[in-house]
């Protein structure tokens, strides 16, 4: 945007703390009192999600800058880490988060970035009337050259990568936010080992979408490669320690986000395992799957009702949010071969066969954390695995309750299939 003697500019610096997302917006809003409302939106919209992004991914202080002329409106936002690229990603449609740089391309007429020495800047404009909507891109020069290697990753469960990348996002996405605010005290991560593994975790999101893109949705497992810099060993070993120390916290209960499950765990741990192998030259260890019998510490004890199901002759089964078996009636024992004392109290994953349970782990993680599932309320068949080792086939239709604190209960009957 060129300017002139009639553009008008205004410019202020924001500390990188979460309430600066609703002050820049309240700022831009003012800078832009006589522009139009479909302008005013988009522009109070797109400068939330910058700045928040600044925030998080960069953690300096953010400049906010808007131009404002007789057709064009263009906002800049610029933090202090050239290093950390914008890497607009092209998510699943029951992603929770992450959609800032594709708001922008949808709702800018241009938007681009601009890296110098010391400072990335991000901006779009917005044009009133005829719309001339310009090409743009936010490539950029890379920094520097830096040389990659190839991770090969052997018999990488699909479902279960793309539950642990999720999960690993929302992890650090609470903590980024945490530390933003005043609940960064008890989080046990400081900046910028946080930022180390925001940093690598972008790394890694961006080569596992790169896998993701070329296969078919019922793919369960592949032999794959990803690249990374050949230097984040450092980066990869924080990203370790920082998700294992973020899912303690979970487990305390100072996220939303709720701990991950065993499998979850495991799998990111042998990502992490392959990358610091390989790149000391060591070759691919092929994953396996995850015994049942993994120990699994419950984050709290669910209080439900246990008589929901104890009182129906329908085989049932109840199981929380740990993914742990709350309640089992006298039927679904005697049908599974159990007693129903022994069965309450173990995973959910001992009454599933071994080849499908990443994938019921994948959809089970997914569903906590997307609030979107394909089977709730659906009969499907399916086979149960009984104590010794046998399988049944039922038509299992799972319903969801919650106890009084929100917390949500699984309720599965198990029909024999006919």
């Amino acid at each position: 945007m060129a300017t002139s003697s009639r553009t008008r500019r205004t410019a202020r610096r924001f500390p990188p703390v979460a309430e600066s997302a609703a002050a820049a917006r309240r700022f831009v809003a003012d800078a832009l009192d006589a522009a139009g409302e479909e302008i005013l939106f988009a522009a109070d919209l797109l400068t939330g999600e910058l700045v928040a992004n600044a925030i998080l991914h960069a953690g300096t202080a953010v400049d906010v800058e808007v131009l404002v002329g007789d057709v064009v409106v263009r906002v800049s936002v610029s933090d202090g880490a050239p290093e950390r690229r914008v890497l607009p990603r092209r998510l699943d449609r029951d992603a929770e988060t992450g959609r800032g740089l594709q708001l922008v391309e949808a709702m800018s007429d241009r938007f681009g970035v601009e890296i110098a020495d010391t400072s990335k800047t991000v901006w779009f404009e917005l044009r009133s009337g005829d719309k001339d909507r310009a090409a743009s891109t936010w490539d950029v020069p890379p920094v520097r050259s830096e040389s990659r290697v190839g991770i090969h990753l052997v018999g990488m469960p699909v479902g279960l990568s793309r539950a642990a990348l999720r999960h690993r996002g929302a992890l650090i996405r609470e903590a980024q936010l945490a530390l933003a605010s005043s609940d960064a005290a008890h989080l046990g991560v400081g900046r910028e080992d946080l930022l180390a593994t925001a940093g690598i975790n972008d790394v890694l999101d961006t080569a596992f979408a790169s896998v993701y893109s070329g296969l078919a949705p019922e793919v369960g497992a592949v032999d794959c490669t990803i690249g990374v810099p050949a230097g984040c060993g450092p980066a990869a070993a924080t990203l370790a320690w920082v998700m294992d120390t973020l899912n303690e916290r979970a487990r305390s209960g100072l996220f939303l986000t709720r701990p991950a499950l065993p499998e979850v765990r495991r799998f990111r741990l042998w990502t992490i395992g392959e990358i610091l192998r390989q790149l000391d030259g060591d070759p691919p260890t092929p994953w396996t799957s995850t015994p049942d019998e993994e120990e699994h510490t419950p984050a709290d004890r669910i209080a439900w009702d246990t008589g929901r199901i104890s009182s129906t002759e329908t085989p049932s089964v109840a199981a929380d949010d740990d993914n742990l078996i709350v309640a089992v009636n006298e039927a679904a024992a005697s049908m599974l071969r159990w007693e129903a004392s022994e069965l309450a109290g173990k995973r959910l994953t001992a009454i599933i066969p071994p080849a499908h349970r990443e994938r019921h782990v994948a959809g089970f993680t997914n569903f906590l954390l997307t609030g979107e599932s394909r089977i709730i309320g659906v009969p499907v068949k399916v086979a149960a695995l009984r104590r010794d080792g046998t399988t049944v086939p039922i038509v299992l239709t799972v319903g969801l309750e919650h106890t009084v604190t929100g917390r949500p209960v699984f309720v599965g009957e198990l029909r024999p299939a006919g």
